[in-house]
């Protein structure tokens, strides 16, 4: 589907169907008011405008959709700031995504969404639709007289599936196809990949958008990069004679970021490392047992600061308690013990009353929350992972059995814990550092069935490592 060069309308705004205009540049939606509009807007504008300011007062400024209809009849959703700019009674809002549907859209019946555009293409390149057949001159690889090409029909990879809710599931495939464009001269031949999720039920808009924001978390993963863009969100639904039809496009404001190499030394987790374990992976980031706010833009993910070191370690005390717990590693009667003081407590508590009950849960949420140090949670998780984390061990230290960098990353996070963000990073710390973000991933990879060999090729890619 084809966005207009112009995309301009009418919509509705409060009572009011107005024109509108929409800014691609910057991503703004302008609305132009009619005259009696007008006069009504710019004589309650000022009180307005203290309302809302009174109202959003403290707290975040909330988001609303307008739906209108362009000068081609199709249907048009913005996601928009609630409070705009107003200049005279002319309104501007700032746009988080809108969503150009066809004349028909139903927002509460979309049956599947596709992914496509470059970062799809690298994660599952799409060699296998193309064959060429190049008859050579000589033995020289540049010497050939003609090329000929091969299209097959597109070639579609069933990942398995997983659940939405206690009613939805949605099934991955990804597909990659050729086609070619005779009178393109420069690239007449080419090949791409999508990435399809189908609903067994027909979704909501608010649903679709919940599902994309995880799979825009699940390439975040996969490139070790926050600010990964999905290039394409097209939106498929069936019509009244049940084919399945292309009825919407989802755009997000476009950043200027680097895209991910396709060379041999691209930083992505591929398909061929997970498969079907990709859900797995996605079930893991909707639990957020995957934590990804440690993740940096592509421009930071080379430097190392303070700020940024106690996010990763709050990164893998995160998905250490997603997938161990508080104990692991902890003797059998540590643990034993630790739940008699437990049950001695509750059985305590229950004959108290007022101050003195709060007094005893106090005392067992102390209890219940006691963990191990750091250094021994990291040392635990390293000894599960030691078969994806030997080379990579062995490169920054020469071997696998140093367990020194524990206890060096203890020291550091208590460090910086109580206040000493001005502390400099040694070199030995961003050896340490880089391990530790490399285990976050191992942990998350291993408790997602991937295979340690997978894991292994999949973190060298990732991580640029040999």
């Amino acid at each position: 589907m084809k966005t207009p060069e112009r995309l301009i309308g009418y919509i509705f705004h409060g009572n009011n169907e107005m024109a509108f205009e929409f800014d691609f540049t910057h991503f703004i939606l302008n609305l132009y008011p009619s005259k009696s509009q007008y006069r009504t807007l710019t004589s309650s504008s000022i009180h307005n405008l203290q309302d809302v300011l009174e109202q959003f007062k403290n707290n975040w400024i909330p988001h609303k959709i307008l739906i209108g209809k362009g000068v081609d009849n199709k249907k048009i959703f913005f996601s928009v700031e609630s409070l705009p700019s107003n200049m005279n009674g002319f309104l501007s809002f700032n746009v988080d995504w809108y969503l150009y549907g066809t004349h028909g859209f139903d927002e509460d019946s979309i049956h599947s969404l596709c992914l496509r555009g470059n970062t799809i293409n690298v994660f599952f390149p799409p060699k296998d639709p193309l064959e060429l057949n190049f008859h050579y001159v000589s033995n020289v690889a540049e010497d050939f007289s003609k090329i000929d090409v091969s299209i097959s029909q597109p070639n579609t990879i069933s990942c398995g599936s997983y659940d939405i809710s206690d009613s939805i599931s949605a099934t991955i495939e990804i597909r990659s196809s050729g086609y070619c464009e005779p009178l393109n001269y420069q690239q007449f031949v080419h090949a791409n990949s999508q990435v399809l999720i189908t609903f067994n039920t027909p979704i909501n808009l608010e649903t679709a958008l919940s599902e994309i924001q995880d799979l825009h978390r699940l390439f975040v993963f996969l490139t070790y990069r926050s600010d990964i863009r999905l290039e394409t969100i097209n939106l498929q639904s069936f019509n009244n004679s049940g084919k399945q039809y292309h009825s919407g496009d989802l755009f997000f404001p476009k950043k200027e970021i680097p895209p991910i190499d396709g060379q041999p030394n691209k930083r992505i987790i591929e398909y061929r490392f997970l498969e079907t374990h990709i859900c797995n992976l996605i079930e893991a980031i909707k639990l957020k047992k995957a934590y990804l706010d440690h993740i940096p833009s592509f421009d930071s993910r080379n430097i190392i600061t303070p700020n940024r070191v106690v996010m990763i370690f709050a990164a893998f005390e995160s998905v250490f308690f997603s997938y161990y717990g508080k104990d692991a590693g902890r003797s059998n009667k540590y643990i034993a013990i630790k739940q008699e003081i437990t049950q001695y407590l509750k059985a305590l508590q229950n004959t108290k009353t007022s101050q003195e009950k709060k007094y005893v849960g106090s005392l067992l949420s102390l209890i219940k929350n006691h963990d191990s140090s750091l250094g021994k949670k990291i040392e635990h998780a390293l000894q599960d992972c030691l078969q994806v984390m030997k080379p990579f061990l062995e490169e920054q230290y020469s071997t696998s059995d140093d367990m020194s960098l524990c206890n060096r990353l203890n020291d550091l996070r208590n460090k910086l814990v109580h206040g000493n963000l001005s502390l400099e990073i040694e070199t030995t710390h961003v050896s340490d550092i880089h391990i530790l973000e490399i285990l976050i991933y191992a942990i998350v990879l291993k408790h997602t069935d991937v295979s340690d060999e997978d894991s292994q090729k999949a973190l060298a890619q990732l991580f640029n490592l040999s």
